[in-house]
Parts: structure tokens; C-alpha cells; sequence
């Protein structure tokens, strides 16, 4: 684990001098298509989890929603726990949230095959713009994919998730836009530079985990080829 951690500390500072060129994207697909009209338009899109509180984004996306104690802010001992499968932690893809340093591995048939710097919940109690108060946290544990979808576009907001894997009722691993790019793979509250030099402040995320839209789709199609009952996600402090 602390030769993964390791690992995990390099990339991050590598990356972190050389972010990923929103330009590069495949526009043949729809999500990065969005993407690319916005940067034409310089229209600045809201994250979801920012509108909503997680149940309210299962509910927008059709899903059931996990309601469990850390919606009421009860932070204590959280663990999500999927009893009817023992053997879930030896699914042939792994995909691994360290909170701690803001990086997700993915390990395919146990082998560390992609690291990816990340943003993570904030941990505050909060109200949503929808007006209800909630904890803006990712819950720890181990999950199944319950649902995913290539471009979740909102019924209420002006708001997509794209390339969203949803693990935890509306809490996503999902793709962010690229002026969100410089805050990955840092702590909440934490400066930067961004592209035009200003200093700007890491905000974290209102519970989902996020990432860049080309490693959000190298995600996207590792658990389309494995298949989502042949994925896990762990995610740990």
C-alpha cells in the first residue's frame, strides 16, 4: 500500500505540471461534442452535485437513492457494506478512491494499470442551490456500479455528469470541465495558478469524485468492457 501511495504522489506532481488539453478531445462523442460547444460558446457549466444533494441527483437520473446516515451528517463509523456478495473485493476491475491524496488507481485482474488525479467531497454540512441542507462528502467503503450512463444530462438544471458511474445512489465517479482541471489531485482550500495565472482555491466537490473528461472516459470504457457486475469501487480515507 505505501509503494501504491507512493506511486500515487509522483503521478500527482507529474501531472499537476502538465494538464490535460481540453482541445485533444474525440468530438464524435457526445459528451466531449457538449463540452466543445460550451468552450465555443464560453459558457461556464455547473457541476450537478452542486445543485443537488446525491438523493435529489438519483431521483433527476432515475435511480434509487442510499439515504444513508451521512445525509443527515452523521459521519461517524461510515461504511457501506454488500453483504451478498463476500467476494465482491476480488472483482477483476478495482477501482480505488484514496480521499486522502485526491488520486484514484484502477487495478485490472490486480494489476495497477492507471492512476488519476481527483477531486472528492468537501466533508461540510451545506445547502444545496435546491434549498435542502446535506453533508458534501464521498462516503468511504466498498460499492457496486449501479448505474451508468455516458452523458447524464439534468431534467431540472442547466447541468451534465458526464461519463457518470454511479456508486452510491447519486454519488458519481464523473467527468469535470477543464477549468476545473488545475484543482485535481489537491486538498479543499487548497491555492493554485490558473490558465491565466490568477489564484484560485481547490473547492472539492459536493460528494461525487471527479475527473478529467478524457481519464472520466478511459473509466467509462474500462467498466463497459468488464462489465459493471465485474467491477468494484473501494474508496478509502
Amino acid at each position: 500500500m505505501l509503494k501504491t501511495i507512493a506511486l500515487g504522489l509522483i503521478l500527482a506532481s507529474s501531472m499537476a505540471e502538465a494538464r490535460i488539453n481540453a482541445s485533444a478531445f474525440d468530438l464524435s462523442d457526445p459528451a466531449n461534442l457538449r463540452l466543445s460547444e460550451a468552450a465555443s460558446e464560453q459558457k461556464d457549466f455547473k457541476h450537478l452535485d452542486e445543485l443537488l444533494t446525491p438523493d435529489e441527483i438519483a431521483e433527476d437520473v432515475g435511480i434509487p437513492s442510499k439515504e444513508d446516515k451521512w445525509m443527515n451528517g452523521d459521519y461517524s463509523g461510515l461504511i457501506h457494506q454488500i453483504g451478498r456478495n463476500s467476494n465482491i473485493g476480488n472483482r477483476p476491475l478495482r477501482i480505488e478512491v484514496l480521499k486522502q491524496y485526491q488520486v484514484v488507481y484502477v487495478y485490472q485482474e490486480g494489476e495497477l494499470t492507471h492512476q488519476f488525479l481527483a477531486s472528492t467531497g468537501r466533508n461540510k454540512v451545506e445547502t444545496s442551490a435546491s434549498g435542502k441542507t446535506y453533508r458534501t462528502v464521498t462516503p468511504t467503503g466498498m460499492f457496486e456500479i449501479d448505474w451508468m450512463t455516458s452523458l447524464h444530462r439534468s431534467k431540472t438544471w442547466d447541468a451534465d455528469m458526464p461519463y457518470s458511474l454511479f456508486f452510491n445512489g447519486g454519488i458519481a465517479l464523473h467527468a469535470t470541465y477543464p477549468k476545473y482541471y488545475p484543482s485535481l489531485g489537491l486538498p479543499t482550500g487548497a491555492a493554485y495558478k490558473d490558465a491565466s495565472g490568477k489564484t484560485q482555491i481547490a473547492s472539492g466537490s459536493g460528494g461525487c469524485v471527479r475527473l478529467t473528461m478524457e481519464d472520466a472516459k478511459t473509466l467509462f470504457d474500462l467498466v463497459t468492457q468488464y462489465k459493471r457486475a465485474n467491477t468494484v469501487v473501494i474508496v478509502r480515507d
